[in-house]
């Protein structure tokens, strides 16, 4: 007997693309596509995925997040029509009319990782904008760079070097997808079946040559030089371990909470350094006042209001950072002074020259804090 007939699913998906649906047939479907996004996330957790912001994760919060995943899926318009099931499943119908259950379901399934995987990446940016940008910058980094490549495996990403391989043809024949990961001599040369190097040992190993000023793809390269001389782990690493460690990296900067006495009882040291640091805000907030301008007021895209966001944002920034407040992703930083700013627009108009000057106020703080510490 076919578990799937207990679905219906031809029945039900034909009364969703042709809108004569009832709650009923809605509801027995929505549970339908929950399980199929609950067994995808269990997959992912299993294979090392972190599902969870911290810690485990408890049975009923699958639940949860697998419905956050799937409720793209029913967005609806004035008439009650699903727009995405209906847009996806139409042409199917319409070229095949004989479909049976089990096809309908390569292709439901189908549907629901892809939207499962895409909801888990926004959940993600949401709720660690910072881990979003550094994986963003990772990912670029190693687009871009001939001797590094990023693979996927068991809905994980790898990332290795023509180092780890020590075979320039032969990653180049893999970059160029003319043989596979697992080519048995390319199993050999990562060490395929041997662990992963823990968090701790590579982050232990790679301290004494850590640079905030160092582009990613050097980074990138500088731990897989590591991993690839410790031959007791696996001659590869996940992506997750690289934004872990860069993560942890740059939450260490520039230790302004050190400048806090601990004792409420301040000393003249205290006063100093308070000094020093209204000092430091005062000339990076100069410098974007002059910044600003010379790089971006003469482009008919930043008119003067955005100019002066760029600027108000920024000094927002500048003392969050320096205060240690709980840190705001760049896009809620400037649409606090631009409201009617879109993600959408962000990303489109705004995002590459916002970083930039993020990115050179944070290494002015950097080098001033390090005249005090």
């Amino acid at each position: 007997m076919n578990p799937l007939n207990d679905y219906r699913l031809k029945e039900v998906l034909t009364k969703i693309v042709e809108n004569t649906y009832t709650d009923g047939d809605l509801l027995h479907f929505i549970d339908f596509l929950e399980k199929i996004a609950s067994g995808f996330l269990r997959f992912l957790q299993m294979n090392g995925k972190k599902i969870a912001l911290s810690g485990g994760i408890a049975p009923g919060d699958f639940y949860q997040i697998a419905i956050d995943c799937i409720a793209p899926l029913f967005q609806r318009n004035g008439k009650r029509e699903f727009v995405v099931l209906r847009k996806y499943f139409e042409p199917i119908f319409a070229s095949d009319g004989s479909i049976d259950d089990l096809k309908l379901f390569i292709e439901l399934k189908r549907l629901v990782i892809r939207s499962t995987q895409q909801e888990l990446i926004r959940i993600f940016r949401e709720r660690d904008p910072e881990g979003a940008r550094i994986l963003r910058n990772i990912r670029n980094a190693i687009q871009k760079a001939s001797d590094l490549l990023m693979f996927e495996n068991m809905s994980r990403n790898y990332v290795i070097s023509t180092l780890n391989l020590q075979d320039p043809v032969l990653f180049q024949q893999l970059k160029n997808k003319k043989i596979d990961i697992h080519y048995p001599i390319i199993q050999e040369k990562l060490r395929r079946d041997l662990p992963l190097i823990p968090a701790v040992d590579l982050k232990n190993a790679y301290l004494g040559n850590y640079s905030p000023y160092k582009p990613f793809p050097a980074l990138i390269r500088n731990l897989l030089k590591i991993v690839s001389a410790k031959t007791a782990f696996a001659n590869y690493l996940t992506v997750d371990q690289i934004v872990y460690l860069t993560k942890d990296f740059k939450q260490k900067e520039i230790p302004f909470s050190e400048f806090r006495n601990p004792v409420f009882t301040e000393t003249p040291e205290d006063t100093y350094q308070k000094k020093r640091l209204i000092e430091i805000q005062q000339r990076t907030i100069k410098r974007i006042s002059d910044i600003i301008p010379e790089k971006y007021g003469h482009k008919a895209d930043y008119p003067p209001e955005v100019i002066s966001a760029f600027k108000k944002a920024l000094i927002n920034y500048t003392e969050n950072y320096i205060q240690d407040r709980k840190k705001i992703s760049h896009f809620h930083l400037l649409r606090a002074s631009l409201p009617s700013l879109t993600f959408q627009d962000y990303r489109k108009n705004y995002r590459n020259a916002f970083e930039y000057l993020v990115k050179i106020v944070r290494r002015e703080l950097s080098e001033e804090a390090t005249t005090i510490l």
